[in-house]
C-alpha cells in the first residue's frame, strides 16, 4: 500500500457521510396510477382491465419522444399507439383493445408528466371561427361514467354491450363501446375516402363500427344496410344515446373570443401538437 493511501486511510474528514455511487443503468423512470373512466366495464371477462378502477403507466423518457417524432410512425398514424404499448406496464394490455375513453385518460396523463399540466391549444370561436389561444390544465380531467337513462329506452347487456330500442323504427339495436382499433379504422376509411375523392361517410362509418345486431340479426350485410338507412330521428337517437353510455373523461375551459367576445366553455383539443409545449 502506498504511503498516500496510508495517509488517507488513517484520515476521516469531519461531518462528510458515506454515499452511494450513482449508478445511471440502475435508474428506473417512475411510473403512476390513471383512473379509467370506464371502470374496467365494457372489457371481456378475460381481459387485463375487466373490473379494474385504473391502469399502471411509466413516465415518458427521451425514448418515447423518439417514437412521437418518427415520421415513419406518423404518416402510418400509429405513434400514438407505439407510444402507449411502450408506457403500459401490463404488456398484455394491447391499446388497440382500449376503450376511447380509457385511452384518451392515458394519453391526457402521460402528456400532463411528460411536459406539465398546463396545455395550450388552439380553438376556433364557435360564432366567428376566429382561432385563439387558450391555456387548458390537464390535471384533474372530469371523468364522465356511463349513464343510462330510463327515458332514452337504453339497458345493460353482457359484456359492455347495451340495448337501445329507436324512437321511429321500433327496432332493438345492440351496440358497443367503441375501442382504440375502432378509432385507427375510422381515421383510416377517412383518408382512404378523401384520397380517393369519394364524399364522406363518416357517421355511417360509425354507426357500422358501433352496431353489433338490429333486431337479432348480426350479418354484417344486414348491419351495414340498417346504418345506411337508418331515419335522422333513429340517428339522432343512437348518437345522443352513444354519448350517455361512454365512458370518457373531459376537460373544459372558457373560451373568450379575441375578435368577437363570444364567451363558450369549450373542450380541448387534441391537436397534432399536443405531445409538444409551446417553448
Amino acid at each position: 500500500m502506498s504511503r498516500n493511501k496510508k495517509r488517507l486511510k488513517g484520515h476521516k474528514p469531519d461531518n462528510i457521510e458515506a454515499t452511494t455511487p450513482l449508478n445511471p443503468l440502475s435508474f428506473v423512470a417512475p411510473t403512476e396510477f390513471v383512473e379509467l373512466p370506464s371502470g374496467g366495464e365494457g372489457y371481456p371477462d378475460t381481459h387485463s382491465l375487466h373490473g379494474q378502477e385504473t391502469i399502471e403507466i411509466r413516465y415518458m423518457t427521451a425514448k418515447d419522444e423518439d417514437i412521437l417524432t418518427s415520421q415513419t410512425l406518423l404518416k402510418k398514424g400509429i405513434a400514438i399507439d407505439r407510444l402507449l404499448e411502450s408506457i403500459i406496464i401490463d404488456k398484455t394490455i394491447k391499446p388497440t383493445e382500449l376503450l376511447i375513453g380509457d385511452k384518451n385518460a392515458i394519453i391526457v396523463a402521460a402528456r400532463a408528466s411528460g411536459y406539465g399540466s398546463e396545455y395550450e391549444g388552439v380553438v376556433s370561436c364557435p360564432a366567428c371561427s376566429t382561432k385563439n389561444k387558450l391555456a387548458f390544465d390537464l390535471s384533474s380531467p372530469t371523468l364522465l361514467k356511463s349513464q343510462i337513462h330510463e327515458d332514452f329506452n337504453v339497458t345493460r347487456g353482457s359484456s359492455g354491450t347495451y340495448s337501445v330500442r329507436l324512437p321511429l323504427s321500433k327496432y332493438n339495436v345492440e351496440v358497443k363501446f367503441m375501442t382504440g382499433a375502432d378509432e385507427n379504422y375510422l381515421a383510416d376509411h377517412i383518408r382512404s375516402r378523401k384520397r380517393n375523392k369519394l364524399p364522406e361517410d363518416t357517421l355511417t362509418a360509425q354507426f357500422k363500427r358501433l352496431i353489433l345486431s338490429v333486431e337479432g340479426h348480426k350479418t354484417r350485410e344486414v348491419i351495414d344496410a340498417f346504418a345506411e338507412n337508418m331515419p335522422v330521428v333513429d340517428s339522432h337517437h343512437l348518437r345522443m344515446v352513444n354519448r350517455l353510455i361512454t365512458p370518457n373523461i373531459e376537460i373544459k375551459e372558457t373560451l373568450v373570443c379575441n375578435n368577437c367576445d363570444h364567451t363558450e366553455e369549450v373542450d380541448v383539443p387534441f391537436g397534432a401538437d399536443f405531445f409538444w409545449p409551446n417553448q
